[in-house]
């Protein structure tokens, strides 16, 4: 029995780290891979016990009953740790299949000879992904609205676990780079969706404060790679397919760092390298168990759990709360954006969602409810809970006006819209700027309408010529020349007309805007836009995209409106009328009919030139179950309308 627990003392690894509250000290035992905390004098002594240099006949007994105790806490834990049972739990499952420690030495090379040359390959593909935006003024975002479909939901499931290999790989070259030993290499299936994971948790014991914080963000740097290079090679591929493929790859890894990993507030690697860097890991533990002791305590009226105390505690308590809420506006998000298209579907990744985030987490951490007080702890959470349903029965009662929030700009494109009037090729164009009344807006040339002049001309002069021949000889024939003459007088007339058509003056001052496709020496067919001319008048006309679901509350009733102009707030009496335009068409990424509303305000189109205007509506009263219902009844509208979208197509 001495020899098993000698060899037990010998087996444990002992080690000290910095943190935010100076050197910590950990003691780490390797056959089930848990990690102790403890302090400077009971490391010491265990340090001199496997070293042999501790007499124990003149040793402070005292002091060695402390490391026994130790020793037999970690002894225990250890093996409850082994023989223990985890909760069932199908839908979490961890497979740890391959051994890292074997492949300790080949990754320590690799990591060796890739580490002087991430930095460099960082800021050029960078500078590249930098310059590429700037020329194509980012035209690979657009790819971004394709995610939001069947196709592109099902590359994201069929890629994710493929693109979280180098994504590990980086946590691994890291942390041999630090000299870290690796432990083992699996797959955790959540929800029964593979993703592979690297255990690198040698790092709490052998590296320092800033050697953990680069392994965690190893992973998101990895992530920020591939996305890079994945924004290049869609500027350089060709074919639906590829563009596809990297558009998702740029997609999926960016957001995923920015939004998941990098994020604080998700348990991953970001949460690691924050809590590091402030010196408190066990942040998430002890916030969840503040934010229950301080619920349980509202709950039970104070009869159990415990208060926030401190200000330490209260810090745990916001970060708490801001990770619970930021994991229910992702599962909101998720809802948001794929009810409209994939009614089933969207419920569907919304229920995995809140599996995955909420309730896989609790199954995990099972443990069971106290028995003492526990009727009386029962019967308080009743009360509690009960009174929060009534309250918020009562709230659903709660009368409130629909409101809709229009972002609005100035009809560039039809009132002020400057247009050809025949067709022709542009041979000057004004300035950008104020301009005069009378000023030349643009001038165009058409050699056919030219030469169409110059022989209308010619036959003039002919039919001229011949009316002069017989001038006061014929009167019959000095008839007919003259009658002979109205037909390419007016055809002159009229080409004429077109002739002054290729040249468009300001009607009165203002502010005008050349397309940034107006270029000289280009054709443009008749109807096509060079710009936009703003005159200096006390009225402007805004144009914007009205929501669907509330034409018939606009139509039937008497809206307010507000006009937020970058920060200036306008009355109602802004607003000179209004009109709702329909266009015929049926998007199919939201399933809505186009409307767009057309107001006339009270302001100067240079008050509203060049910054942000948003036309907010107060509709018609209604209780709060109303606005919930009218929420449900839009997406199952959209959902079936963007079915008929896409049936159409």
């Amino acid at each position: 029995m001495e020899n098993t627990w000698l060899h037990f003392l010998k087996d444990l690894e002992v080690s000290c780290f910095s943190s935010g509250d100076g050197m910590r000290y950990a003691v780490h035992e390797p056959r089930s891979g848990k990690i102790f905390l403890t302090n400077r004098t009971i490391a010491q002594h265990l340090n001199a016990l496997q070293n042999g240099q501790t007499d124990l006949a003149v040793a402070d007994q005292n002091e060695m009953a402390k490391v026994y105790g130790f020793i037999e806490t970690v002894r225990n834990a250890s093996t409850a740790e082994l023989t223990a049972k985890p909760p069932f739990n199908p839908l979490f499952v961890r497979w740890k299949g391959l051994d890292l420690g074997k492949y300790d030495r080949p990754l320590a090379r690799w990591a060796a000879c890739l580490g002087p040359f991430v930095w460099p390959v960082f800021i050029g593909l960078f500078l590249c992904c930098l310059g590429l935006g700037v020329i194509s003024e980012w035209a690979i975002l657009g790819a971004a609205t394709q995610m939001i479909s069947i196709e592109g939901l099902a590359t994201f499931a069929l890629m994710s676990p493929f693109l979280k290999l180098p994504h590990e790989l980086g946590h691994a070259l890291a942390a041999r780079r630090f000299d870290v030993p690796l432990r083992n290499a699996g797959i955790i299936f959540v929800g029964l969706f593979p993703l592979p994971f690297v255990d690198t948790s040698a790092a709490d014991i052998c590296a320092n404060k800033n050697q953990r914080i680069r392994i965690s963000l190893a992973g998101i740097f990895v992530d920020l790679l591939i996305a890079m290079t994945a924004f290049v090679a869609w500027y350089l591929v060709d074919g639906t397919f590829l563009k596809t493929i990297t558009a998702n790859i740029f997609i999926f890894s960016s957001l995923n760092s920015l939004l998941f990993n990098g994020n604080p507030l998700m348990r991953l690697d970001g949460y690691f390298a924050f809590s590091d860097w402030i010196g408190h890991r066990n942040l998430s533990s002890a916030a969840a168990q503040i934010f229950k002791n301080a619920r349980t305590y509202c709950a039970t009226f104070g009869g159990a759990g415990a208060s926030v105390q401190g200000r330490k505690e209260r810090m745990y308590l916001f970060y708490g709360v801001a990770s619970g809420l930021y994991k229910i506006n992702i599962l909101l998000t998720i809802l948001w954006l794929t009810l409209p298209r994939f009614f089933g579907l969207g419920l569907l990744l919304a229920i995995w969602g809140g599996y995955a985030m909420f309730f896989s987490p609790l199954l995990n951490k099972l443990q069971a409810e106290p028995v003492e007080g526990k009727q009386s702890y029962m019967g308080r959470r009743a009360v509690f809970w009960g009174g929060v349903l009534a309250v918020t029965g009562a709230c659903l009662f709660i009368p409130l006006p629909f409101k809709v929030t229009v972002p609005v700009s100035l009809d560039t494109n039809g009132t002020y819209a400057v247009q050809t009037q025949a067709a022709g090729v542009l041979r000057q164009i004004s300035d950008s700027g104020q301009v005069d009344a009378g000023t030349v807006l643009f001038a165009m040339d058409n050699p056919v309408l030219d030469q169409d002049i110059a022989l209308a001309r010619e036959i003039l002069v002919l039919a001229n010529a011949q009316r002069d021949n017989v001038l006061q000889r014929d009167a019959t024939q000095t008839r007919i020349a003259t009658a002979q003459l109205e037909a390419p007088q007016k055809e002159l007339e009229v080409l004429l007309v077109g002739l002054e058509a290729m040249t468009l003056s300001a009607p009165q001052s203002g502010i005008f805007r050349p397309s940034t496709d107006a270029r000289t020496g280009a054709f443009f067919a008749e109807g096509s836009r060079l710009g936009y001319l703003l005159p200096d008048v006390a009225q402007s006309v805004v144009i914007g995209q009205f929501p669907e679901d509330q034409i018939a509350r606009l139509r039937d009733g008497d809206p307010e409106y507000s006009l937020w102009n970058a920060g200036d707030v306008f009355a109602n009496d802004t607003v000179i009328e209004t009109r709702l335009v329909q266009i015929n068409q049926l998007a199919a990424e939201t399933g809505q009919r186009t409307y767009q509303l057309i107001a006339h305000l009270n302001l100067p189109p240079n008050a509203l030139h060049g910054r942000q205007q948003y036309l907010k509506l107060t509709l018609e009263t209604a209780p709060v179950y109303t606005h919930l219902y009218e929420v449900f009844l839009n997406l199952r509208r959209s959902y079936l309308n963007a079915r008929i979208g896409q049936g159409a197509n």
